[in-house]
């Protein structure tokens, strides 16, 4: 500190100057009197400046000879100085929205401007974020330097999974004076976002090999049960085993919880992308070994909990709560029933109903259309038929009435029988069905009516 006093008379002139210390609360207190007669210049740093966070200087001049006090030139005080960063949302803002579903990641930008002549080192800033049960969760970066009269963008990505409702966010710059700085007044902020449940339920969807069936279906002995389950949310991957329960009764009864560790199962989690698919897969490969009537049980949920269903825990059926429950009929025994066409009589087109057992479908099938007398004029080849499938099921291929040189057949009645065989040529055993009253020596009757 210095000053410069001009037509000073020291015989006449009384000054004096004093300096006061602030404290932060309480009365003012004076730190020195009468300093001009200390040596110049003067320094200030021995004051502590968290007990006096503030200091005023007083100058008292008076001559009460000649009336013509000394004039005060100038009083000046040399420091160094502190930067002062303020947060400045006019500058720039950035909230993609403050009602959120759970699990989409809240992301702020808000710059913050350094108003002073001096450079600021790396820049840290606390997050606040507080929940709707006033538990707080702190998150503090560090940024990149902030220059003199320059500005910086800092930005939150935070993660909604752990809560939902209401939600306070505080913005604190350089919180606990990290680095010194003039006031802290500017630097907090505050503001509200909401974050919404995710209520909705997944959906859950069943096939055995690739096929919807009916309660009570026949299906193969070696099937591929796909359990899918589809989430709405695009934030919340369904990526864990443990949103599957899985339960198989055999023909006798007996129970078995499903395991992933099972090397008949095989998990494949969501990959969501763009926002999409957030679906995640189960397939299960079981081989059956005994005949009879057999039970598939699945409970499937979201990440934050959603079921399809409500199962707390799986003691014995009486007890199995389920999303998806279906009974299935298992023969292990590769045989093939008669074949029904449907509709008969026709008259633009007819298709074929069979059913097949066991675990694999024909390696070699024909339907051969004849005459009374016993002219074959069309032949069905598995090519036209398309792949078959273990159970009772209707051809997508519809036969129009033509023979083999696409001209149409007459009116009348006529005779139809199936060829079936494994790879190793054998014939296809009969599978005894309801249809087999229609039959003569394995011959059926269709009836043509144009």
């Amino acid at each position: 500190m210095e000053y410069k006093l001009s037509e000073l008379n020291p015989a006449t002139d009384l000054v004096e100057l004093r300096i006061w210390g602030l404290p932060p609360s309480g009365p003012d207190t004076l730190l020195y009197n009468n300093v001009f007669d200390k040596s110049w210049p003067f320094s200030l740093s021995q004051i502590d400046a968290i007990q006096f966070p503030r200091i005023k200087l007083e100058y008292f001049a008076k001559d009460l000879t000649q009336k013509t006090p000394p004039n005060l030139e100038y009083w000046r005080v040399h420091y160094v100085g502190v930067p002062e960063a303020a947060l400045d949302p006019a500058g720039y803002f950035s909230l993609q929205s403050d009602t959120l579903l759970q699990g989409a990641p809240l992301v702020l930008e808000i710059a913050t401007e350094n108003l002073s002549d001096y450079d600021m080192d790396s820049l840290l800033v606390r997050y606040t974020i507080l929940n709707s049960q006033n538990q707080a969760t702190n998150i503090e970066k560090r940024f990149s330097s902030l220059p003199a009269r320059d500005t910086l963008i800092t930005h939150l990505t935070y993660d909604t999974r752990p809560s939902v409702g209401a939600h306070q966010l505080t913005i604190d710059i350089n919180p606990d004076e990290d680095q010194p700085e003039q006031t802290h007044i500017n630097n907090v902020g505050i503001l509200q976002f909401y974050v919404e449940s995710d209520q909705r339920n997944p959906l859950l969807d069943v096939t055995f090999d690739g096929m919807h069936i009916l309660d009570g279906d026949l299906v193969s002995a070696q099937p591929m049960i796909n359990v899918q389950l589809k989430d709405e949310n695009p934030y919340l991957a369904l990526e864990d085993t443990s949103l599957f329960r899985l339960l198989l009764v055999y023909p006798s009864g007996q129970e078995e919880r499903l395991y992933f560790s099972d090397e008949r199962i095989r998990f494949f989690p969501a990959e969501i992308q763009n926002g999409k698919n957030n679906r995640a897969r189960v397939e299960f490969m079981p081989s059956f070994t005994d005949d009879g009537l057999y039970a598939f049980y699945v409970e499937a949920a979201d990440v934050t909990g959603n079921k399809t269903g409500d199962i707390d825990h799986v003691v014995s059926l009486s007890t199995f709560g389920y999303d998806y429950k279906i009974s299935f009929k298992v023969i292990t025994e590769s045989m093939i029933s008669n074949v029904l066409n449907y509709p008969n009589p026709f008259s633009t087109s007819t298709r074929f109903l069979y059913t097949l057992t066991g675990s694999e479908p024909p390696a070699y099938f024909t339907i051969q259309i004849l005459t009374v007398s016993g002219r074959v004029v069309r032949e069905i080849t598995q090519n036209e038929i398309g792949p078959m499938h273990i159970g009772t099921h209707l051809t997508d291929y519809a036969w129009d009435g033509r023979d083999e040189f696409g001209d149409l057949l007459a009116n009348g009645v006529y005779l139809y029988r199936i060829v079936a065989k494994k790879a190793n040529g054998e014939n296809f055993k009969a599978y005894t069905s309801g249809a087999d009253a229609y039959f003569e020596k394995g011959y059926g009757k269709m009836v043509l009516i144009r």
